[in-house]
Formats: structure tokens, C-alpha cells, sequence
């Protein structure tokens, strides 16, 4: 016979009150259960409230087995921190049959709300279909809340009243996570600001969408609350004027980024890349979709165009009512036919015919898929292109409903299937399915898919998941993480961090060390003294019998500030004074790159001197700390990103040989090794900084030659040497001397002497303009650097009048 206590078999979804309950639960112990073989159970906390109280946190914990030291007593420790290597998630071992967690709350209390925080940094998907089990002081057991989906980050399950409650805990989480985001946020700007290359341009996926990540990146910086007017989005521009768009990813997030600088400047060019995109809809088979535009249509690239239009309209472009009536009937015809399912925890009573899931794929479902078939990708990009497309038309005529119908259908798909770990029923493409998580969030201006904060489990997702330089694995990656912690679709204008501004901190502090100093930022540098050590202060106290009590200790002439071991700064102390924790602080503003040395010497008066006895002066010295001065705009950095449309030899034909390759002796045969050579000969002379050719490092004597299949007249030739950003500068040897014969004409060969600063371009230039047929660079001498030791060569040589 059933227990009499026992409640009606419960299914609830976050923050949504217990159903048909008639009573507030009683319960001593709480308990969660996964079943089936090979199971592992995860936990980062199990919050339990009572009367406003986290009872769990005064329970004893059990679980079914331990992995690791990794013990049931990590789900009741206070500690939301869901990375396991921090040491507060649970662990059973693994490949076990029903694993289970449980705590004893050492008496029968009422059970207002379980939480239930899932495991963050992965994995997170262990916890699906878990059992929630209330027992009672019998162990009788009372409530079972079952199937339940895994939680992205918690799961609230409500037994009293509608609201969640939130313990001191969560609401410090909730307070990191924010400081988590902008510290994020200035990270990622300051690595996608590094990996800019010479010429402005960001590398990835060229040649066949040249400009679509330069765009992608500039755009993620302005909406990270770069100024438009920096120098990384200046470049940019430029670099992207030279060539018009000729594909769909490119024009849409150009036009993103046009509208986004918000300059009347760019209306014209912008104009003409949406005459693009209208032209081009239609293209690869369908009727109002988009393709590369070369093959078929799909709906990554058909979101892009969609979103390049909706750009468009910010700026005040006119699109015709036909272009947004065709891509939502192309759009709702290629949806996956609906399905209706059981209503996941939390909706059984939220529609009378049925919860109808719908989703979208890469191009049409294939015949005889499952009810479940569609991306998460794919089905933000389609909710994206419906949403962006009604925006466009109004809320008038027949489409407004269909488009809710099919939207909502969509939602219901993402909430089924809902992750932030990877992307639903692909598998990769993450962060591109997270930014269109964003999209969704943003252009429906939704905090919430089904239960689920999207941007909460998002972005601890995201935060949990950069690199210690700042990246998320590339710079596509990096785009979407900034997109989506930016929340860029929901502003018209650039967001950005809150918090820190990334700025750079420097110590000079070393035990052995007479005098300390410190330093913040970079091009502005602030110096100071951040102290003496006590043996210091000790040596240089004159005895009480010399002086007053205000000069008993070390007294301070000056502080001398010194920069590559010139003095740039002395700041005058008081010497009628004991030292008393003045900073003397010091700013200096660099006007060229570079890596600065900087250091200081305080001058003290000895123990036994007076104030003006200069003879009794004596230096203390601090050590130094390097600053890298990497975000000056020199005028030479504007001029390479307009370089590309000065080239001459973009308008001839030309052949490029060199004397070997980086690799050389490490292929599989003389074939593959020919096959390299003649790659990075014509790396030269692609157009692109960020390929480029190195010499083997046992090339004594390294070349390139140019032949060029008509003569030109040109007045300079400039040479790009290898490692053309700011994480790859010094990846290979610096070029001192080089020798360079315009054809043939060894009597007539100049020798080049390279710039210091590597990122800078050789230059020869004529007093007037030559004929070139051919020419030829010797490197003569080359200084090894960080890596590649003995390599040296290239990105990109050019020919300018």
C-alpha cells in the first residue's frame, strides 16, 4: 500500500512552484539518483532552504562512491564554484550502475526549495534525467521528481511559494561572475588587438572570405567599447575599403560593423554592399535564402545576410518589402516538420494541443530523421532570420502570426535540447551556436529560454573556458565570446567591460633590491615608489642625538626615474624630513613602440649627514621591469593598412623563388619538399601579411627572387619581414642587413639597413622611378629573437611609385 505521505509522482522546472501539492513537504534526508550502466555523478552544490536557511550546509553528506578524494561533502560546503579542478564538485566513480547523492539533515525539517547546481567547466550532461528524492525521518519516501534535465548551471525546484530564493552564496556568485565577465572581456580585446596583423588585417578563412573576419573582429571590438576611432578599427577599415565584398559571410558582417562605427561616411560603401546582398538572394537553389554565394544555400550564411540587412536598416537603408517576405517563406518551408512531445518538467499545462518542437539544420533535415532533428546552431540562425525578417516588414498582414508560430516552436527545440557545453545535436561550432544563443536572447529581448538564464549559463561557460592570454582558442572564437558577453545584438551601440580596463601592472621588487618601484599602463606609463626594505630604512637613520624626531629615519634628496638608462624625471624629496611612504609618483608618455627599461635611484642622505651637505649623499638603486609599448599609432601603421591598393605588383604577373624553406629536410620525400618551397615563394606575393616565407635555419646565405612578366616603374620596394602580429614579431630571427639587386645589376645593388622595431617594413627607395623586371633580396646579417632560431625571411614584399 502507498505511503500515505507520499505525494503524486511531481515534475518541476526552475523557479516554477511545486504542482498540486497540498502541503509543504517534510523531509529529513534529500537525495538525487542518475540511472543506468556506466553513469557518473557530479555535483557542485545542493542547496536546501528552510525557513529562508541553507540547512544542507549543517547535514552530513553520503554518495554512492568516491572518485578522487572528490566526496559527497563538496555538494554541501557553501563553495559555487563549478570547475573541478578548484576542488569543490563531487565525484563518483566512474562506470557505475545508478550512482546516487545524499544528505542526512540530522532531523525532519520543511523543504521550501532544493537547488540543484550542476558541474560548469564540463561534463555537465552527467546530470540528465536525474531523480529528486524526498525521504522522510522513516526514509519513507515522499516526493520523487523525476525525469529531470541536466541543469546548465543550477536547477531550482520550488516546494513553497513562486519565487526562488537565493542564498549569500549564489548572490556572491552572481557578483564574481560579473567581475569574471569584464575581466573576460578586457582580456579578449587586448588578445584580438595582438593578433591584428601588420597590413590591419585579421587571419581566417581568406582567401575565400577575405573580408569576413577583419569585419567579425573590428565589429567584436566596438561592441567590447573600443573607440571607433582607435587605431586597430582605423586599420581595419582600411585594409577592408581595398577589396569589395564578393561573398555572403564578408557583406554581412561588414555591413555589421558599418553600422556599428555609426558614420555617415560609410553609407555609400554601405549601400552598395546591401545592393550586393539583395542581388545575391535567392542564390544556390532557393527562392529567398542565401548561399556563398557559389553552391547551395544554408542558413549560416543566409543569418549572415539577414543580419547585414538588419545592419542596413540601422543605417537608414531601404530594403524592399519582397526581400523580407521571401526569406520568411524560404525560411518556414525549410523548418523540420513540427513534432509533438511530452512536455518537458514545468509545461504540461502551458498549451492545449501539445508541446511542438521544431528546429532547423544546416541545409534540408534528410529524409527519416529522428523528431529531434535540427543544430542549435542552425536553430538560433532560423529564429535569427524569421525575427530579423518581421522586424523588417511590421507587424502587419499574414506573416506576424506564422512567424510566432514557427518561433516558438524553435524556442521549445532550444529549450528541449538546451546547452551551453556544446552545440545541440552537432557537437561543434560551439561558440558560433553560443553567439547565436545571444542573437535569440537579444533580438527577442528574452531573459530566459524555458527555464534557462541563457546568458547567466552562457557566459560562466564562457568565462570558465579562456586561455590565459586572453583568447578563446582563435580569433573567430574570440570574436563570438566578446559578441556574446557583449550582449551586441540587443545594443545599437558598443557595450563593453565595466570593471577593469586591462591596464598593465609592473613591480620592481626584488629582495636584494635598495629601493622598490611600480608601475601601471603602457604608452601612458605611471611610475612610483612603492618602498625600501627595512634594512634600508635602518642603515640610513641617523641617532636620535643628530636630529629631531620627524627626521628620525631615511631621508630623501630625490627620486631620479631613468628609461633605457636615461634620466627622464627627478622629483625633489624633503631631506629635513623622515621618509613616510611619499610616492613620488611620475608619468611619462612614450611616442614610439617599443620595450622600455625602466628604473630609479633615490638619492638619501647617510646616517651622520645634514640636509645641503652633498657631500653626505648617497644613491640607493632600485632594479628595473620592462614595458612593452605595443598600441602607440605611428604614422607608418596607417599607411601599411592602405598599402595593399599601392601595390604594383598586383597589377602584373610575377613569380617569386627562394633559397629554401623553414622546414626543409622534413618532408616525406624531394617532392613534398619541392611542393613547400614553392608555397612560401609565392607567399610573398599574395597580398596577405599573415603568410609569408623563413628560410631553413642552416641557410647561410638566404634569398628571394622576383620576376616580374612585365616591367614596372616603381620608386620604392618595401619588405615585410616575417611575423607580422604582435604574438609572432619576434617568433624569428630580426633582419639587420640586407642587400637587394634590381635586375641583375650587381655593380648597382643597395644595401638595406631594417628597422629595429620588427613590425616595421625595409624600405629601398630610388631618387625616381625605375623599371623593374626582377630583383633580388640577399640577407646579409640577422639577430636571433624568441624562437626560430636561424629562420628569417618575408610576409610580403610590394612594389609602390
Amino acid at each position: 500500500m502507498m505511503n500515505p505521505h507520499l505525494l503524486q509522482l511531481l515534475f518541476v522546472s526552475a523557479a516554477s512552484p511545486l504542482p498540486n501539492a497540498e502541503e509543504v513537504p517534510v523531509a529529513q534526508y534529500v537525495r538525487i539518483e542518475i540511472y543506468g550502466e556506466k553513469r557518473t555523478l557530479s555535483l557542485m552544490e545542493v542547496e536546501i532552504f528552510s525557513e529562508k536557511e541553507n540547512v544542507a550546509l549543517k547535514g552530513t553528506a553520503t554518495q554512492s562512491s568516491d572518485y578522487n578524494g572528490a566526496g559527497a561533502v563538496r555538494a554541501i560546503d557553501g563553495v559555487l564554484d563549478g570547475v573541478y579542478s578548484a576542488g569543490s564538485v563531487t565525484h563518483t566513480a566512474g562506470d557505475e550502475i545508478d550512482p546516487w547523492w545524499e544528505v542526512d539533515l540530522q532531523a525532519p525539517l520543511q523543504i521550501d526549495q532544493v537547488t540543484v547546481w550542476n558541474r560548469t567547466d564540463c561534463c555537465s550532461e552527467r546530470l540528465k534525467d536525474y531523480a529528486l528524492i524526498l525521504l522522510d525521518e522513516d526514509r519513507e519516501e515522499i516526493v520523487r521528481i523525476t525525469p529531470n534535465p541536466a541543469p546548465p548551471i543550477y536547477r531550482d525546484h520550488l516546494f513553497n511559494g513562486p519565487e526562488p530564493r537565493r542564498s549569500k552564496a549564489a548572490l556572491a556568485r552572481s557578483h564574481q561572475l560579473e567581475a569574471k565577465i569584464n575581466v573576460a572581456i578586457a582580456g579578449g580585446i587586448d588578445w584580438l588587438k595582438r593578433a591584428q596583423h601588420r597590413d590591419g588585417s585579421w587571419h581566417g578563412h581568406q582567401p575565400k572570405h577575405r573580408n569576413g573576419l577583419t569585419a567579425l573582429s573590428a565589429y567584436a571590438l566596438v561592441k567590447s567599447g573600443v573607440k571607433k576611432d582607435d587605431h586597430s578599427i582605423k586599420r581595419a577599415v582600411n585594409w577592408l575599403k581595398q577589396v569589395a565584398c564578393d561573398d555572403t559571410y564578408s557583406a554581412g558582417c561588414l555591413l555589421m560593423l558599418l553600422a556599428a562605427l555609426e558614420d555617415e561616411e560609410h553609407l555609400d560603401w554601405a549601400e552598395e554592399i546591401t545592393d550586393f546582398l539583395i542581388e545575391t538572394q535567392g542564390s544556390g537553389g532557393s527562392s529567398g535564402l542565401w548561399a556563398y554565394p557559389h553552391s547551395s544555400w544554408d542558413f549560416s550564411n543566409t543569418q549572415y545576410a539577414a543580419l547585414g540587412l538588419r545592419a542596413a536598416t540601422l543605417m537608414g537603408i531601404k530594403i524592399p518589402k519582397k526581400v523580407w517576405e521571401r526569406l520568411i517563406e524560404d525560411t518556414l518551408s525549410r523548418q523540420v516538420p513540427a513534432q509533438v512531445i511530452d512536455p518537458p518538467p514545468g509545461t504540461e499545462h502551458r498549451s492545449s494541443t501539445g508541446y511542438k518542437i521544431a528546429g532547423f539544420c544546416y541545409r534540408d533535415p534528410p529524409g527519416g530523421q529522428s523528431s529531434n532533428a535540427g543544430t542549435g546552431s542552425m536553430t538560433t540562425a532560423g529564429i535569427g532570420c524569421l525575427t530579423i525578417a518581421i522586424q523588417g516588414l511590421g507587424p502587419r498582414g499574414k506573416y506576424p502570426s506564422l512567424v510566432k508560430r514557427a518561433t516558438n516552436k524553435a524556442l521549445n527545440w532550444l529549450n528541449v535540447n538546451f546547452s551551453v557545453s556544446k552545440n545541440p545535436g552537432a557537437g561543434g561550432r560551439h561558440g558560433y551556436y553560443l553567439y547565436g544563443l545571444e542573437r535569440v536572447g537579444g533580438l527577442l529581448d528574452i531573459d530566459r529560454i524555458g527555464p534557462y538564464d541563457w546568458y547567466e549559463a552562457g557566459a560562466t561557460n564562457i568565462t570558465n573556458r579562456q586561455g590565459g592570454g586572453g583568447e578563446w582558442n582563435n580569433e573567430t572564437e574570440t570574436c563570438y565570446a566578446l559578441l556574446f558577453l557583449n550582449k551586441a545584438t540587443a545594443s545599437t551601440t558598443g557595450g563593453g567591460a565595466k570593471g577593469p580596463g586591462g591596464k598593465m601592472s609592473f613591480a620592481a621588487e626584488d629582495e636584494d633590491a635598495e629601493l622598490w618601484i611600480r608601475g601601471s599602463g603602457s604608452e601612458n606609463l605611471t611610475v612610483w615608489l612603492s618602498g625600501f626594505p627595512d634594512w634600508v630604512i635602518e642603515d640610513f637613520t641617523p641617532d636620535e642625538e643628530l636630529v629631531p624626531e620627524n627626521a628620525r629615519g631615511l631621508r630623501v634628496v630625490r627620486i631620479e626615474y631613468s628609461i633605457n638608462d636615461e634620466v627622464v624625471a627627478r622629483i625633489p624629496g624633503d631631506p629635513t624630513k623622515a621618509w613616510r611612504g611619499e610616492r613620488y609618483p611620475f608619468r611619462h608618455n612614450f611616442k614610439t613602440r617599443g620595450e622600455y627599461e625602466v628604473t630609479a635611484r633615490a638619492v638619501v642622505l647617510g646616517p651622520e649627514a645634514m640636509p645641503g651637505d652633498a657631500d653626505g649623499e648617497e644613491d640607493v638603486h632600485a632594479g628595473s621591469f620592462k614595458v612593452p609599448v605595443e598600441g602607440l599609432l605611428e604614422e607608418w601603421m596607417i599607411d601599411y593598412s592602405e598599402a595593399g591598393s599601392r601595390n604594383l605588383l598586383s597589377t602584373v604577373e610575377a613569380t617569386a623563388e627562394v633559397s629554401s624553406e623553414r622546414n626543409r629536410g622534413k618532408h616525406e620525400n624531394k617532392e613534398k619538399e619541392d611542393e613547400a618551397l614553392a608555397k612560401e615563394a609565392e607567399n610573398v606575393l599574395d597580398g596577405y601579411e599573415f603568410t609569408g616565407w623563413a628560410c631553413a635555419a642552416d641557410d647561410a646565405a638566404p634569398w628571394l627572387d622576383v620576376r616580374l612578366q612585365r616591367p614596372v616603374r616603381a620608386r620604392k620596394i618595401l619588405l615585410s619581414p616575417t611575423g607580422s602580429n604582435l604574438f609572432d614579431v619576434k617568433s624569428f630571427d630580426r633582419i639587420v642587413r640586407a642587400r637587394v639587386i634590381i635586375n641583375g645589376d650587381d655593380d648597382d645593388a643597395q644595401e638595406i639597413i631594417f628597422p629595429a622595431d620588427t613590425f616595421e617594413k625595409g624600405v629601398v627607395e630610388f631618387r625616381k622611378a625605375v623599371k623593374i623586371r626582377s630583383f633580388r633580396v640577399e640577407i646579409l646579417e640577422r639577430i636571433k629573437q624568441d624562437g626560430n632560431h636561424g629562420k628569417a625571411g618575408f610576409s610580403e614584399v610590394s612594389l609602390e611609385r
